[in-house]
């Protein structure tokens, strides 16, 4: 048990920051934490665009906090997630072909 725990752990934090896995568990990070957000049913508190409270207190700061979150995770999910699917696929490409042979990339 302790084991595939630890396995699972070093599946989903493994891998430098600047490498096509670092970037590929980046953004399935963000999609499990959208994913979570979206759960949570916090799509309701994006009211907040319009001018409106989700509840009917204008001085609800909860649900402004909560829209806004939902709104960070959902441009996160929307913008971000495919820009680094990309920039994995264009990394492993430019560290699969050597340009200039004997010679590695940072």
């Amino acid at each position: 048990m302790k084991r595939s725990r630890k396995k699972i752990w070093s599946l989903l934090f493994q891998g430098k920051g600047f490498s096509p896995k670092g970037f590929l568990v980046r953004a399935l990070w963000i999609g499990i934490i959208f994913g979570v957000l979206e759960l949570a049913g916090l799509r309701g508190n994006t009211m907040i665009l319009s001018g409106t409270s989700p509840t009917a207190d204008a001085g609800d700061y909860g649900a402004l906090i909560l829209g806004c979150i939902y709104i960070l995770g959902y441009w996160a999910f929307v913008v971000l997630t495919p820009i680094l699917i990309l920039a994995a696929g264009i990394f492993h490409l430019f560290l699969s072909v050597r340009i200039f042979p004997g010679k590695t990339l940072p």
